[in-house]
């Protein structure tokens, strides 16, 4: 599993590196962006936080399989255009009617990442540790 955490860099820049991850020379399954808005886009102290969790196995690994804004602000338009008509994927977000994200276990916000993707070949590994010791 790669996560890789994004301040300066834009979604879009951020989403193509799904390319490299899932590239022919990687066995990677698992590829999460955790993008972060400047704080000057949000009014009050607010912050605008996205999650993209992308599954190799995925009939289209190329489209995220869950998109979560748990920020304590809305997302900008643009932002919520370029996720759902580039990527065809729909946002978790109190934009859709689904509460804020403003305390701990609201189901809109769990990400599930799937364990058989996360410890791929994790028993074969282990037995490989445990017999070079």
């Amino acid at each position: 599993m790669v996560v890789k955490g994004g301040f300066s860099r834009s979604i879009h820049n951020l989403h193509n590196l799904e390319l490299i991850h899932f590239s022919q020379r990687t066995t990677i399954l698992i590829f999460l962006i955790i993008k972060i808005f400047p704080a000057h886009h949000c009014q009050h102290g607010t912050r605008v936080m996205v999650a993209m969790l992308y599954l190799r196995t995925n009939a289209a690994p190329k489209m995220p399989v869950s998109v979560i804004s748990f920020g304590n602000a809305q997302l900008n338009n643009l932002v919520v255009r370029f996720i759902q008509n580039t990527e065809g994927t729909k946002i978790t977000d109190f934009i859709t009617e689904a509460p804020p994200c403003n305390s701990l276990n609201i189901p809109n916000y769990i990400l599930n990442i799937p364990a058989n993707a996360l410890f791929n070949d994790a028993g074969t590994l282990m037995g490989w540790i445990m017999g070079s010791t």
